[in-house]
């Protein structure tokens, strides 16, 4: 039970804050955010560090048929193999 309480900690101090989001499409945006960033902190993943790299590649040109080597999974399966 410790340990589900203190993951959501960060949810629940936040609640407030997201009542404040200007829109719906804001609160899902943000709802968007906190999920990719748990997902990675879950994962054993650096969120910044992640999603710096993808971006930037998506940025330069990634093929799109490529798109499964970026997910979290493979992305640190790919960084371990450095």
């Amino acid at each position: 039970n410790g340990r589900t309480e203190r993951r959501i900690r960060p949810y629940a101090t936040a609640r407030r804050g997201f009542l404040f989001t200007g829109s719906v499409r804001g609160g899902e945006r943000l709802a968007i955010a906190f999920t990719m960033v748990d997902g990675r902190i879950i994962l054993g993943i650096n969120p910044e560090q992640y999603l710096v790299d993808v971006i930037s590649r998506i940025e330069s040109g990634w093929p799109m048929r490529a798109l499964s080597a970026l997910t979290p999974a493979n992305w640190l399966a790919q960084k371990a193999a450095q």
